[in-house]
């Protein structure tokens, strides 16, 4: 197994400070493995600088933003935009950080995490460091210890990749940020604005492209409980029911395997 020296994490916020202090609340569960990792927080603002439009109250922003500064996660910067960037542009200022770091992880700010979720994605990275892979999925289908490749959906949540990995893909990812950096990431139908392709349907396709591939496991261990973001929320909730997300398992935390594994086996 590869052993990673430094090891980086994202975590992208934007206008839900109950929500975002019970994703912290979460992180800060994983203590004893939390404080090997360095924290960078990028902090959204509410009105997109492309279309003008307005995604959330300066109120909703400025209390998202106390809540991370008042919360106890030791992270190492915080990045406050001024405008709405949406996530593909955030996600294009978090991956400079491959510079400094041999593994990342991405988590966006709906994501509720086991208590052992860095232990095992450490693992997970460990056992698989030429491919990309997260420990949250909408249903349970296998052995906790047990992993497999995930193709044609979208969500990539609370993952890793490691830098190696970051570097094979990393023409293709600039092809797609190139084409969406101008965008409104959101972008609304009603109003008539054209939206920026999804950047986790594109960052898995150059995945794929450059010959890895995106590891799901058989067990979750995390909980996406974003159902009123803006995407997810489209068209009342049907999207959220569409992609069964409303089925989503409760318990995300079992002790008696978590603390036990020592590698994962792919199916």
């Amino acid at each position: 197994m590869v052993k990673f020296k430094r090891i980086g994490a994202a975590l992208f916020t934007f206008a839900k400070p109950n929500v975002t202090e019970q994703i912290i609340t979460s992180i800060l569960t994983n203590r004893k493995v939390g404080y090997e990792i360095d924290w960078h927080i990028f902090q959204d603002g509410a009105v997109n600088d492309i279309s003008g439009l307005r995604y959330a109250s300066d109120e909703e922003v400025t209390k998202t933003l106390e809540a991370v500064k008042s919360s106890k996660l030791p992270y190492k910067s915080l990045t406050v935009n001024e405008h709405n960037e949406g996530i593909a542009r955030q996600k294009h200022k978090a991956h400079q950080l491959f510079q400094n770091y041999d593994l990342m992880y991405f988590f966006e700010d709906d994501l509720l995490l086991g208590n052992y979720y860095f232990r095992l994605l450490k693992i997970l990275a460990e056992s698989f460091p030429r491919h990309v892979g997260t420990l949250h999925k909408h249903f349970n289908n296998g052995p906790y210890d047990m992993v497999y490749t995930c193709t044609g959906e979208a969500r990539l949540w609370g993952y890793y990749m490691p830098r190696q990995v970051y570097i094979k893909v990393e023409k293709g990812w600039k092809q797609y940020y190139e084409g969406v950096k101008n965008m409104d990431y959101i972008g609304r139908k009603m109003y008539g604005i054209k939206r920026a392709p999804r950047h986790d349907i594109s960052l898995s396709r150059v995945i794929q492209e450059a010959g890895s591939v995106k590891l799901w496991p058989c067990i979750t261990r995390a909980r996406n409980i974003g159902q009123y973001g803006h995407i997810a929320f489209q068209r009342g909730g049907t999207l959220w029911k569409r992609n069964k997300l409303h089925l989503q398992p409760t318990k995300i935390s079992y002790p008696r395997y978590d603390k036990r594994i020592t590698q994962f086996r792919r199916r």
